[in-house]
């Protein structure tokens, strides 16, 4: 992981990437390979159900809902004292269902009546080339600054929490924590769309059963189609550090890493045959 001592700081102006949180497949549950979403990203941190991102064109984002946000009901169930994967559970289902949740924000509820929505890897790769062909634009004009603007106190306080979660083998909070710090701090911060594909990628690899770096605890039994989403999200954001960094020293390996990752997702679709994205 690179680390703040080499970090290099960005400007605001983000949205978030890539995409839902990862699932706990439960048997009662729609499963995954099929299931409807809403295109949200939540965290806990042990407290309230939080949305991380949104992702663009979802259910959530065309309803208004925003980062920042609480889920508080689901269903007609309060979330309060629910697990992550029991909210999942409840919030996924059937593609073109419909289910109704309560968000908090900025200190006031609303009820928010939701129609869950499939996107197959193809769309999520066409959704992201359009994005990286705008973002080209932004990179150039980044990379053209002499001095580079500091980092926001939240994204610095995102990454003492990544780093300390990396510490503790969580790496899907910690690749949370990240992209939180991204949404703060802007796409335009290398070090962290640089450990966010590593994390990803680490994560792809438990999630489809291959050897892992980590010795997490919280390890999940294969799942192969999850795993070509994070490959996929691994590449995106390596591809957006080549974007800001091209001469990075360390740029050639991540090229490397990259055409690397692209084979297991490309692997993978071929076993999973239907591959979903979150």
């Amino acid at each position: 992981m690179k680390t703040a001592t080499n970090s290099h700081h960005a400007g605001a102006g983000w949205r978030i990437l890539f995409i839902f949180v990862s699932l706990v497949h439960s048997a009662n549950a729609q499963p995954l390979e099929t299931a409807g979403r809403i295109g949200i990203e939540l965290s806990t941190n042990d407290g309230p159900f939080i949305v991380q991102g949104v992702i663009a064109n979802m259910p959530a984002q065309k309803a208004g809902i925003r980062p920042g946000d609480k889920i508080v009901e689901v269903a007609g169930k309060s979330t309060a004292g629910m697990s992550q994967t029991q909210v999942v559970n409840l919030l996924r289902g059937a593609p073109d269902t419909k289910v109704k949740i309560t968000v908090e924000s900025d200190g006031k509820k609303k009820k928010i009546t939701l129609e869950r929505s499939y996107r197959s890897l193809e769309q999520y790769e066409a959704d992201e080339e359009d994005f990286f062909e705008r973002f080209k634009a932004e990179a150039k004009a980044w990379r053209s600054l002499p001095v580079k603007p500091v980092l926001p106190e939240e994204t610095k306080k995102q990454r003492i929490l990544a780093e300390n979660a990396v510490q503790e083998h969580r790496l899907n909070d910690a690749k949370n924590y990240y992209r939180a710090g991204l949404q703060a701090a802007g796409q335009l911060w290398p070090e962290g769309n640089f450990n966010t594909a590593m994390l990803c990628a680490e994560l792809g690899n438990q999630r489809a059963g291959l050897p892992s770096a980590s010795q997490s605890p919280y390890a999940e039994e294969p799942k192969p189609a999850q795993a070509a989403v994070d490959y996929r999200d691994a590449v995106n954001f390596m591809r957006t550090y080549l974007e800001l960094l091209p001469d990075a020293p360390d740029a050639q390996q991540a090229r490397e890493k990259i055409i690397i990752w692209e084979e297991k997702v490309r692997l993978l679709k071929e076993k999973c045959g239907v591959v979903y994205v979150r």
